[in-house]
């Protein structure tokens, strides 16, 4: 197995309950973890769902207020997230009440921001102060362009936020012709070396521009078969896209019963608003003021262990994540981060990292790299579903709906190969698709 991600299709396993990683909701506690307890019971949604939106609202006013010490330097405490999971199940429903301290400033601050740019623009212009920023802090566009922008307009934190990501993968930001600068975009900004990019032409600025003291945290929610596409594209997987990125596969929703749900009646909810809002609310400050987090001598070995534990996981002749080893490579920088986040909701930016929230972002970046893992295990068998499908659909084309394997092989769907098709074949026949009909010959079931 290569340890780089070629063509999978993720859209069958990913719809699997019974053989979906476990979310370790038990790691959680504190401001977050009721938050995430909150809403999963209370939406009848999966805990997973729930607990990636809220790390990653988390994050966004996490990053914006302090940084953290990592073996590789002073990183953002900014993250990547990808959920994947039905229509139906909750994506949107989780979003809302993690988003909502989020969207409440930016409503209280952008009436403020109107007043303001209006008074600015009816000061002559020899005479004008500095040009007000712009508050907001959701985006929607993720080009390497539109984020630029955003940031020579706006805030020096921002978060882009997505229940169809669908919509982001398949659209303008990731097009062919976007795509790269895009995905180095996010990558760069991840990694805490800030954006840069070529100026639009309307903004009258020539070649490139950058802005170094930029951070994003970004969190798609996306159906099964949009995140086939997007996890099977080769160009984001030779960038080292997809190794920051924190992936939850939750198994597909339970049957609910009808319960009016309303967020703001939830005391855990509302003290996690409260949290965030008071974070958003704090000065920005210049990144040479703003406060590293460290970790505590309890905590520093703790997190060595686990360095040292993912590198015999990814290393190893027998290493676990041998497959992922570029997810590995990055496992104990995510756990910092988390980590970090963890600590400035539950104590503040000015704080010490400590065993406890080691430990819950160890569990947490743990099952990220098991979903990964998953991904990557059933590779043959996501391969030979898919293809079983596509072979379907060409034998009920032909006469008769009939064929046999030699033609299959010369003229049938591609990848063509002999162990596809039987696999393939396999899986019709168990299902009584398909039936052999004597010597190489083959006949779709009506």
């Amino acid at each position: 197995m290569t340890t780089r991600p070629g063509r999978r299709d993720f859209g069958v396993p990913l719809v699997q309950g019974a053989e979906a990683v476990e979310y370790p909701i038990a790691a959680l506690g504190g401001i977050l973890g009721a938050a995430v307890h909150a809403i999963a019971d209370g939406a009848q949604i999966a805990t997973a769902i729930a607990g990636q939106s809220i790390l990653a609202a988390a994050a966004l006013a996490a990053q914006g207020v302090a940084e953290v010490a990592t073996a590789t330097g002073r990183k953002p405490l900014s993250l990547n997230l990808l959920t994947v999971a039905l229509s139906g199940d909750g994506k949107s429903t989780a979003d809302g009440p993690a988003l909502e301290p989020i969207r409440e400033v930016e409503r209280t601050e952008y009436l403020r921001y109107e007043k303001d740019r209006t008074a600015w623009e009816s000061t002559p212009k020899n005479g004008r102060p500095a040009k007000p920023i712009n508050p907001l802090r959701l985006v929607a566009d993720f080009t390497a362009e539109g984020l630029i922008r955003q940031f020579r307009e706006g805030r020096s934190s921002l978060g882009a936020f997505s229940d169809e990501g669908g919509a982001v993968f398949g659209g303008h930001s990731f097009s062919a012709e976007k795509k790269l600068a895009t995905a180095a975009a996010i990558s760069s900004l991840w990694d805490g070396a800030g954006i840069r990019a070529r100026a639009r032409a309307s903004d009258d600025r020539g070649g490139l521009e950058a802005h170094f003291d930029a951070r994003l945290t970004a969190h798609w929610l996306i159906q099964p078969a949009a995140a086939a596409d997007a996890l099977n594209d080769t160009l984001l997987a030779e960038q080292g896209f997809w190794p920051r990125v924190l992936l939850a596969t939750p198994a597909p929703g339970a049957p609910r019963i009808y319960r009016p749900y309303v967020p703001e009646t939830s005391p855990e909810i509302r003290t996690y608003w409260d949290r965030i809002i008071t974070l958003l609310n704090l000065p920005n400050l210049a990144p040479k003021c703003r406060p590293q987090m460290n970790f505590s001598a309890e905590a520093s070995r703790q997190l060595a262990t686990f360095f040292e534990a993912m590198e015999h996981d990814t290393r190893g002749t027998d290493g676990k994540y041998k497959a992922i080893r570029s997810w590995g490579a990055r496992a104990t920088e995510q756990v910092c981060r988390v980590a970090g986040v963890i600590a400035v909701i539950e104590h503040g930016p000015e704080t010490e990292i400590q065993h406890k929230e080691v430990a819950t972002a160890e569990a947490l970046v743990s099952y990220s790299l098991d979903c990964w893992l998953r991904l990557l295990e059933r590779q043959p068998e996501i391969e030979a579903r898919d293809y079983a499908t596509r072979l379907l659909g060409w034998l009920k084309g032909q006469p008769s709906a009939q064929s046999t394997g030699r033609a299959m092989l010369r003229i049938g769907p591609k990848p063509r190969s002999a162990s596809l098709r039987d696999s393939a074949l396999a899986i019709l026949e168990g299902q009584h698709r398909v039936v052999g009909l004597g010597g190489d010959k083959w006949g779709a079931v009506s």
